[in-house]
């Protein structure tokens, strides 16, 4: 009998440490164990993480950054002007991370419901909509947020790929 009570604890302190530690990997691994990756590029997050959150590029598929890259002139209002050899390091990272080059699920997710569509704005994906179709338009036109695409402001951990729905935080 006591024997049968200290295995059921064992067990259960087993089951709970393994809750624990899957848990400490909510929001950034699928279930293929593929976390969808910071924008790690150091070419990559200084050409573009110095005007706006550089997104990782498994929030598009490669079409979309190809179609962003050949856009450059007017990128959203704006002028970038990158030389040949940087635009080309560029794009060959981003489609190599793109979504629809990832296995995981989140990948999927992702790319369900584009049906050969290639937003030039994450925020023009079906997932992107789906993930915040609770969130008014107002809330996006706060000074704080600084609009749908700055995801840094309710997603602390954005810059490291971890948007955990428990871990999001609107600003005032």
């Amino acid at each position: 009998m006591r024997g049968r009570i200290v295995g059921t604890i064992a067990a259960g302190l087993i089951i709970a440490a393994a809750g624990l530690a899957l848990a400490g990997h909510h929001g950034r691994r699928d279930a293929s164990g593929c976390p969808l990756e910071g924008a790690v590029d150091p070419a990559y997050a200084g050409a573009c993480g110095s005007c706006h959150f550089a997104y990782q590029p498994g929030l598009l598929p490669a079409a979309s950054w190809e179609r962003l890259l050949d856009g450059l002139g007017d990128h959203f209002g704006n002028a970038v002007d990158l030389d040949s050899g940087g635009k080309a390091a560029l794009r060959a990272y981003l489609c190599a991370n793109a979504a629809d080059r990832s296995p995981g699920r989140h990948a999927r997710k992702l790319l369900r419901g584009m049906d050969g569509r290639t937003p030039l704005r994450i925020t023009e994906t079906s997932w992107f909509r789906h993930k915040h179709h609770h969130v008014a338009a107002a809330t996006f036109r706060r000074a704080s947020v600084g609009g749908a695409g700055n995801c840094p402001a309710c997603h602390p951990a954005a810059a490291r790929g971890d948007y955990d729905d428990d871990a999001v935080r609107v600003p005032r």
